[in-house]
């Protein structure tokens, strides 16, 4: 105590405070917001945390409408070949990316001679686990690349005469090529099909991919034949086409199904 007023009264200490404080910038900012804060209403900390909530949710809500947007704007490349174009543009972003992740994996492993589904199963097993997704989340997303990645095979694409306006391919050569694919990819599907649900999962996967509206013309008129292949295959099961049947639509509810509706 008897420093600190020692130090008040001395002039060589008190006279360059005064000075500093009456140059210093932050000084003016001070003295502009004294009256703000003069009259600022004192907030509890109950209504701090709901503001805070508040703004997290604004945040969150103009993060989904700029995703909405953007899913929307990319509604015309959705349905390409090559992409994986069997899911609809309205898919939530997490299944979008999900779905994006899993294409990465199964492209990755498709590499010609090398090409192991069972590693492919693995990593995608892990990405679920990851991503905390279920069995026919992976069946939805493992389908539509399968079936891109064979519309876009050289054996496929060098059958047919597109760029001269004739079809995409020749049917028997499609047909050939999908048992070929989906013999080869089997193990990479099995792990996913464990019950009655993901063999359901199976089914409206293939029927969703063939009533795309850029794909119905080509693609549903064979919708059966490959069905039949991955019934062959034990991808596909009578309780499974039949459960697909009573189910009324293709994924998310579109109606536009291919197999004969039971009412």
């Amino acid at each position: 105590m008897l420093l600190l007023t020692a130090l008040a009264a001395s002039p060589t200490i008190v006279l360059p405070l005064q000075h500093l404080l009456a140059t210093s910038s932050a000084t003016g900012v001070l003295e502009a917001a004294l009256p703000h804060l003069s009259s600022a209403p004192l907030r509890t900390r109950a209504e701090l945390a709901a503001a805070e909530e508040a703004a997290a949710a604004k945040k969150a809500a103009d993060a989904a409408a700029a995703a909405g947007a953007a899913a929307v704007g990319g509604a015309g490349t959705a349905g390409s070949p090559g992409s994986s174009a069997g899911a609809p543009a309205a898919l939530p972003p997490a299944i979008a990316a999900f779905r994006k992740g899993v294409e990465d994996i199964v492209r990755g492993r498709d590499n010609g001679a090398t090409l192991n589904p069972k590693n492919a199963a693995l990593e995608v097993k892990s990405f679920k686990y990851a991503e905390n997704r279920s069995l026919e989340d992976c069946i939805h997303a493992i389908m539509p690349v399968l079936l891109d990645m064979l519309a876009t095979s050289p054996a496929v694409t060098a059958s047919g005469n597109a760029s001269g306006g004739g079809p995409a391919f020749k049917t028997p050569v499609y047909l050939k090529e999908f048992k070929r694919c989906f013999e080869a990819w089997t193990p990479l599907l099995m792990p996913f099909r464990l019950d009655a649900q993901e063999e359901l999962a199976v089914v409206v996967a293939l029927e969703t991919y063939c009533t795309a509206p850029d794909r119905k013309a080509v693609f549903a008129p064979l919708f059966g034949i490959m069905l039949h292949v991955l019934y062959d295959l034990e991808l596909a099961t009578d309780v499974a086409i039949g459960g697909a049947s009573w189910q009324g639509g293709t994924e998310r509810g579109s109606g536009a199904g291919l197999l004969p509706r039971r009412l």
